[in-house]
């Protein structure tokens, strides 16, 4: 990966949509999940989506045919996921056909 960023800092909300919308992808890996606004806000931001297959994200992901889902407890699948999303721009755009788990 070229650049890694973690955030443990408050971040002015002036600056947050301008640091967001650089992302080249955006993770929710939530055990539960009720109504995911930041989801929501990713996919406002056009930013490709990859969630946990648990509550609210299901839900909008049907919706949504542009968010991926994974089982939550799966680390060694959201590894895959994410490795090719990285490695192959298209892979998004052609999930977008449908909504799906992986």
């Amino acid at each position: 990966y070229k650049y890694l960023v973690l955030c443990n800092q408050l971040i002015d909300y002036s600056d947050l949509i301008s640091i967001v919308s650089k992302a080249d992808i955006f993770l929710l890996p939530s055990k539960n999940e009720g109504l995911p606004t930041s989801l929501i806000e990713a996919l406002y931001l056009a930013i490709p989506c990859v969630a946990s297959s648990v509550g609210g994200n299901i839900e909008l992901a049907l919706k949504n045919p542009g968010i991926i889902l994974f089982k939550y407890d799966n680390a060694s699948l959201l590894h895959h996921v994410i490795f090719k999303s990285n490695n192959d721009a298209t892979w998004f755009d052609r999930s977008k056909s449908t909504p799906w788990d992986v």
